[in-house]
């Protein structure tokens, strides 16, 4: 009889996480949190970083592309901010591609090991220079965040924050310059 209700207990124990207290798979982590020296996807575009860093030629602009230049933990970065209607959406940025370690370290101290990493087959070069590009990546609340160790030549890292509305964005324009081409082709034809 009491081997029964042990027995009872025990397999409540385990099998209700409810009671356990214990986590189960299903328990929901906390987004990571992405910022670039204060500036994160989603933030408005104010008039003092517009003076700072945006040409100022785009004011009033829906599309304004603003640059800056830092260091950040001793890598020197060139960053690219793309607003759409006042809204930042993306952010890129390139780097020396030899200190690509050393920002994998910076962004693993933030948001721990990146949970994608690849590395590509090696290209060999008609110079005979081989080399094998890597790219790690993280899983955002404003969405992926890519660094590669090769962008435009050997001397370029490349990293960028999308975020889903530049996705949508990128989709529609798409769209919108399909649809002017195709209205342009067959309204030739057929007015």
């Amino acid at each position: 009889m009491i081997s029964k209700k042990i027995i009872l207990v025990v397999f409540l124990f385990y099998s209700c996480t409810v009671f356990s207290g214990t986590p189960d798979s299903t328990t929901l982590v906390k987004p990571l949190k992405f910022d670039l020296n204060g500036v994160k996807p989603g933030d408005k575009l104010t008039k003092e970083f517009f003076n700072k860093h945006c040409p100022s030629r785009l004011k009033g602009s829906s599309e304004i592309e603003c640059k800056q230049r830092l260091e950040l933990n001793g890598i020197k970065i060139s960053i690219l901010y793309f607003f759409y209607d006042e809204k930042l959406l993306a952010i890129s940025f390139n780097y020396p591609s030899l200190q690509y370690d050393d920002l994998i370290r910076t962004y693993t101290r933030k948001f721990s090991r990146p949970p994608h990493n690849k590395k590509e087959d090696p290209i060999l070069l008609s110079t005979g220079v081989k080399y094998t590009n890597k790219k790690a990546s993280w899983n955002t609340a404003s969405g992926e965040f890519v660094i590669e160790q090769y962008w435009n030549g050997f001397n370029k890292g490349s990293a960028h924050l999308l975020s889903l509305e530049y996705e949508k964005y990128k989709i529609r324009k798409s769209k919108e310059s399909t649809e002017g081409v195709i209205e342009k082709i067959f309204g030739d034809i057929f007015d």
